[in-house]
């Protein structure tokens, strides 16, 4: 029987192959993959999907709500899925925008360029979904914003982290029974149980006990690092509901800016939470398909992302200058 993590790398090269298409449409649907990858581990479009997520979550691909589904109309979603290569995303994207160009001109009688074609109808996704104009536009948008998010994070758009991210959602997946039951639509990014299973993995001092955690603040400049501002009504809020309790707040409201603003001022500096809100931006550019309003705020997410990782990189700097001492280190 085939691994998963064969099943998924098949999976990546059937879409690569797809991708790489110059003579017809370069984006699979799932009905496409799966003609190609089907075996013991899916049968089905229903059962091929959460691996389709697996690969998203650990940035092989980037899934394209194509079609949105409409019970009341009988409305089936079509996904499609491209690589994380911005490279190939350019390249694919120049397909659909060229597509846009050539159905807009014939729907409506005027020859505009694909950017000016997105600008007048964005706002009328909705409308147009199910149909051919709708669906070349919807991926034409969600290709830009990918392109957004690969630029905003490199290092998380290569080999060596995307294998790494994906054996912690293989190992995670396979301890998934032992896990609370939490209901998925209980909040916001780590609300779920396996969510829980990785954000606890990548948290502070999650590897080790007290003494591995006293030797990651022992430096002057860390402890300069990791010193908040509380004075105010933020301090206030913070004492009464921590930092967390806040922070998703602000995400429900989609307020970026102010969480940005919050990082820079050294309101939020503490690594956990720096390392909370990277997670959490991780998580909603997952689902992006899937929430319309947060494609309003893909740069500020972007700009969150990097100043975030700005701050992480500034910490583990500062615990690189600590020179273990311990003989049995």
């Amino acid at each position: 029987m085939i691994s998963q993590h064969d099943f998924l790398m098949n999976i990546v090269e059937t879409v690569r192959r797809y991708n790489y298409m110059t003579d017809q449409d370069p984006v699979p649907t799932t009905d496409l993959v799966l003609r190609h990858v089907t075996g013991s581990l899916a049968q089905t479009e229903a059962q091929l999907r959460p691996y389709m997520q697996r690969l998203s979550d650990a940035h092989f691909i980037f899934i394209i709500h194509m079609v949105k589904p409409d019970r009341q109309l009988r409305i089936e979603q079509v996904d499609g899925y491209v690589l994380t290569d911005r490279n190939v995303i350019s390249q694919v994207l120049s397909y659909y925008n060229r597509k846009l160009e050539v159905l807009y001109e014939r729907q409506f009688y005027v020859r505009k360029y694909a950017n000016g074609i997105i600008r007048e109808l964005f706002n009328q996704v909705k409308q147009y979904n199910n149909t051919p104009i709708g669906m070349i536009l919807n991926t034409a948008i969600m290709l830009q914003q990918f392109d957004q998010i690969a630029a905003s994070a490199p290092r998380e758009y290569n080999d060596e982290w995307r294998e790494k991210k994906l054996s912690e959602i293989l190992g995670a997946n396979r301890f998934k029974q032992s896990a609370p039951n939490v209901p998925a639509d209980a909040g916001m990014a780590g609300d779920t149980a396996e969510e829980r299973i990785e954000l606890s993995v990548d948290s502070p001092g999650a590897a080790g006990g007290p003494h591995d955690r006293q030797r990651a603040v022992d430096t002057e400049a860390y402890l300069e690092i990791e010193n908040m501002d509380l004075s105010g009504k933020w301090g206030d809020a913070v004492q009464r509901f921590g930092v967390e309790f806040l922070l998703r707040i602000h995400f429900r409201k989609y307020e970026f800016n102010t969480v940005r603003h919050l990082v820079n001022a050294r309101r939020v500096a503490r690594e956990r939470d720096l390392v909370f809100i990277r997670d959490t931006i991780r998580k909603l550019e997952g689902r992006l398909n899937a929430d319309p309003e947060l494609r309003n705020h893909v740069r500020a997410m972007a700009d969150l992302q990097a100043a975030v990782l700005l701050k992480l990189k500034m910490i583990e700097m500062a615990k690189r200058d600590q020179q273990p001492t311990d003989p049995d280190f």
